[in-house]
């Protein structure tokens, strides 16, 4: 679809500076209807719509009541058909008028009142994009939503109002159609089994070649077509991902999904925790601070929690670097705060290479949690070490697996990357500390097949 581009055209496209801080530069001075928005359930949980997937809290989770075959029945055309009356009990709870818009849909409205947002790609059929002001045209519904309602047998089309009546003040369940009074009437959501609207086929097409940025939020991108979306924008658009977890990463050999992690990543940047926290950063980077909080109608001091403008920088820089001394990062989420400061030995050179031991200098602050897992990955090897969380400060050692390069001189993308994670004691991440590249050394040396010399000692 796209030629590749030069490696000298990839450090153009966010200045060589992989961080929160370029992307907000560039989206401030970005051309008219340039951005695109991708977004999913997770932008509508702080209103109280809990988002599908989450283990626990999501939506599939918590549906043992209807007594379902699988989760995902309470969305299939075909269980509808036959058993309707889960959905329409569900249809009730979820109704979109139950609830209020976000801070993140209200920074897409943000994104409409200056000129920037070309298209909002959402997944949600809550339509609070709608309650808050966008305008629809602005607006492809992938997944349908409560806006009308279709009977699907002789497909007569009914109001939002009327079906609404039909739940709640005739208290139907199912809601029949009252033209072939055979048919089931239901919301014009995209189940499982149905095509998606051809809007959405026709806008990708239109909106895609054309971005210049794309942000995407609150989607684990698992389901397709929608998830494709992200490899549909041109090579020189960077991406934003502002999500509670890293997703849509590339699988090995893959040329799609984001580099987050990789060493060959020039565009891809997140933010790893909530979506109305990523939003406010990127508008107080932008200088949209104030405009914003007129659109939500409350300062951002009642709302934010934990991240604070100035770690912005710090809360993932996705491109490892050789020079790796210093402190290389913060993740916040929620109650969380983390950092991880390399402490190189006596070099001639600030680089780090094979077959050398290195301590990391771990900062970790939790009121509400006791332990935490720091995983080093290193060459597809993760080794978990637990973490108390009220011990202020930890130095772990760690010695490098030895490698050899091929040959000739290295440069900066001839090592491997060395990650540092943080996890919750489930091992489910948080986010990434620290990634740095290290360089091979060219010895007769056999090669470390396993991690070597780690321990834990409190700082003296």
């Amino acid at each position: 679809m796209f030629s590749e581009i030069t490696e000298q055209e990839k450090l153009k496209v966010l200045n060589d500076d992989i961080t929160v801080h370029s992307f907000a530069k560039i989206l401030s001075n970005s051309p008219p209807n340039s951005v695109v928005v991708m977004v999913g359930a997770g932008i509508s949980v702080s209103a109280g719509i809990p988002d599908f997937r989450t283990p626990g809290t999501g939506l599939y989770d918590n549906l043992q009541k209807y007594n379902l075959p699988s989760p995902e029945s309470v969305f299939d055309i075909g269980y509808f058909s036959q058993n309707p009356k889960a959905f329409f009990s569900l249809a009730k709870e979820m109704w979109p008028e139950n609830f209020t818009p976000t801070p993140t849909h209200y920074f897409i409205k943000l994104l409409q009142e200056k000129g920037l947002l070309r298209r909002c790609f959402t997944q949600n059929i809550d339509t609070l994009e709608r309650i808050a002001g966008i305008d629809p045209e602005l607006l492809v519904e992938a997944h349908g939503s409560f806006g009308e309602a279709t009977c699907i047998k002789c497909h007569q089309k009914q109001t939002k109002e009327w079906i609404k009546k039909m739940l709640f003040e005739k208290n139907q369940n199912p809601v029949i159609c009252p033209s072939c009074e055979k048919g089931f009437v239901k919301p014009d959501i995209v189940f499982f089994g149905e095509e998606l609207p051809e809007r959405f086929s026709v806008k990708i097409k239109e909106d895609l070649p054309n971005a210049s940025l794309l942000i995407v939020m609150g989607t684990s991108l698992k389901v397709y077509p929608f998830a494709g979306i992200v490899n549909m924008v041109p090579p020189t658009c960077p991406r934003l991902l502002i999500n509670m977890n890293l997703v849509g990463l590339r699988l090995p050999q893959s040329p799609s999904g984001f580099r987050f992690e990789e060493s060959d990543n020039y565009r891809d940047v997140a933010l790893v925790g909530t979506c109305d926290d990523g939003v406010k950063i990127l508008s107080e980077l932008c200088g949209w601070k104030k405009e914003l909080e007129s659109l939500i109608g409350k300062p951002f001091s009642e709302t934010t929690k934990t991240i604070k403008i100035e770690d912005a920088n710090k809360i993932w820089r996705t491109k490892p670097k050789a020079i790796g001394f210093g402190k290389v990062i913060s993740v916040y989420d929620n109650s969380v705060t983390a950092s991880c400061e390399l402490i190189l030995p006596n070099l001639s050179t600030n680089k780090i290479y094979s077959n050398q031991e290195i301590k990391f200098q771990i900062n970790l602050s939790d009121d509400k949690v006791d332990l935490y897992l720091l995983c080093i990955e290193f060459e597809n090897k993760k080794t978990f070490i637990s973490i108390p969380s009220k011990t202020e400060s930890q130095v772990l050692t760690y010695k490098i697996p030895h490698f050899q390069s091929k040959g000739g001189e290295v440069e900066d993308d001839g090592g491997k990357v060395l990650l540092i994670k943080l996890f919750d004691d489930d091992r489910d991440p948080l986010g990434l500390l620290a990634s740095f590249l290290v360089y091979p050394q060219n010895d007769d040396n056999s090669v470390i097949s396993k991690l070597e010399n780690l321990s834990i000692n409190e700082k003296k």
